[in-house]
């Protein structure tokens, strides 16, 4: 049986989207609306990671769990990153 947690991508499609109109609103002199960065902000704090790491730090009784979906979510997503570079 796998891991419900390592199939999600560690930041979603959304961010990545948001990221790049930042990019391209800064690379053309403009100022960045309030609202495109409170976008980008809204959309990493929806990522996996953040809240994993966010539920962790709350204390509740699922702690521990979102603690080890955390860190195996970490370990998977670094093991990946290698196995990237070495191909």
């Amino acid at each position: 049986m796998g891991q419900p947690w390592g199939t999600e991508p560690v930041i979603g499609s959304t961010a990545v989207s948001v990221a790049r109109a930042v990019i391209a609103v800064a690379q053309s002199a403009d100022a960045i609306p309030h609202e495109l960065a409170t976008a980008l902000a809204d959309s990493v704090l929806e990522a996996k990671l953040v809240r994993l790491a966010l539920e962790v730090r709350e204390g509740s009784p699922q702690a521990a769990r979102r603690a080890i979906e955390l860190a195996t979510l970490i370990l998977d997503t670094t093991a990946s990153h290698a196995a990237e570079e070495l191909a």
